[in-house]
């Protein structure tokens, strides 16, 4: 399903061949020779090294990124949170590469030419077992986006293949895991397994509180004000109460438009679950932002006197128009 194989390289759009660089959407690359074919595949940039020596590209501006040779063999670390900036990759003659940037493991999406899979998945209502799949000869460190509400008091349990279980890292909003980092995410066709038992009771508490696990140790935060937050939260909520403002019933086109868009002004890629949260429940996570409604207004004291005030000046005018009338009678 996901194999990299030879019929997968027929279906591709040619690039000039006669110039040395280019980009990819933000990807910035340059190679040394024409004879470096580069060619892409829906979200994927591909390298042919059809010299008979090896030759080099130089990749920039990269995130995230999931590099590997034809015969899956990874490029560059593997811890793909790693993957960002700059590489310089030699390339074998007669060998492809595969440039996958801002890659993550969503559910529910297939990024074209992933060499990463969901094979599985149960789900009993108490328990979701997740075996997930890698082509890969070498082990790496991704993300992965769960599309299901997950209260984040679930028990959730990482199993490499032919590795020993451990409580992964993840990262919760209001309640509820937006992503769960998986290490040492093994080659195997079904043996990675992640387990997430469900809490007994579920916690309902509101708010736009933004929870980790006991076992995360990084200091910075996922959305918040702060230099060193992922995601800025103002300007998250800036960018949804406009779109929401211009599409008050969107369709699912005017959402990935949105999100794109969204990504490119954060810098990085955006989980739907987590989009999906800050556009359903805009009114917990950014507060500042809407509009109070009328009773709001009437129970802010500050609002209050200034309608009494402006009522005293209309109720003055009043009499004093009838005062007015009298005496002219």
């Amino acid at each position: 399903m996901n194999n990299i194989n030879q019929t997968d390289v027929w279906n591709i759009t040619l690039i000039e061949t006669a110039v040395l660089n280019g980009t990819f959407g933000e990807v910035e690359w340059e190679r040394d020779s024409v004879n470096l074919l580069n060619s892409t595949i829906g979200e994927t940039l591909l390298f042919n090294n059809t010299d008979s020596s090896p030759q080099e590209i130089r990749l920039s501006n990269l995130t995230n990124s999931l590099i590997f040779f034809n015969n899956n063999t990874l490029i560059g670390s593997g811890n793909l949170l790693d993957n960002n900036e700059s590489i310089n990759i030699s390339i074998p003659s007669g060998n492809w590469t595969y440039v996958l940037n801002r890659f993550n493991l969503t559910e529910g999406s297939i990024r074209q030419n992933s060499p990463l899979w969901i094979n599985s998945k149960t789900d009993d209502g108490k328990t979701v077992t997740y075996h997930l799949a890698s082509n890969l000869t070498d082990a790496i460190n991704t993300t992965f986006y769960p599309i299901q509400t997950i209260p984040c008091s679930s028990t959730i349990t990482f199993t490499p293949k032919d590795g020993t279980s451990f409580t992964p890292i993840t990262t919760c909003i209001n309640n509820f895991i937006s992503e769960v980092t998986l290490t040492s995410y093994n080659p195997s066709n079904s043996s990675n397994t992640l387990t997430i038992t469900y809490s007994t009771t579920q916690s309902t508490g509101g708010g736009s509180s933004i929870q980790r696990s006991s076992s995360q140790t990084i200091n910075e935060s996922i959305i918040g004000n702060e230099p060193d937050s992922i995601y800025n939260l103002s300007l998250m909520c800036q960018e949804v109460e406009k779109f929401l403002f211009n599409f008050p019933n969107y369709t699912s086109d005017e959402y990935n438009i949105f999100k794109n868009d969204l990504e490119i002004i954060q810098g990085m890629s955006i989980a739907d679950s987590l989009l999906t949260f800050f556009i359903e429940d805009f009114e917990i996570n950014c507060p500042k932002y809407v509009e109070p409604t009328i009773t709001d207004k009437f129970e802010d004291s500050d609002y209050k006197t200034e309608i009494i005030i402006v009522l005293t000046f209309i109720l003055l005018f009043i009499v004093l128009l009838v005062l007015n009338r009298v005496k002219k009678v």
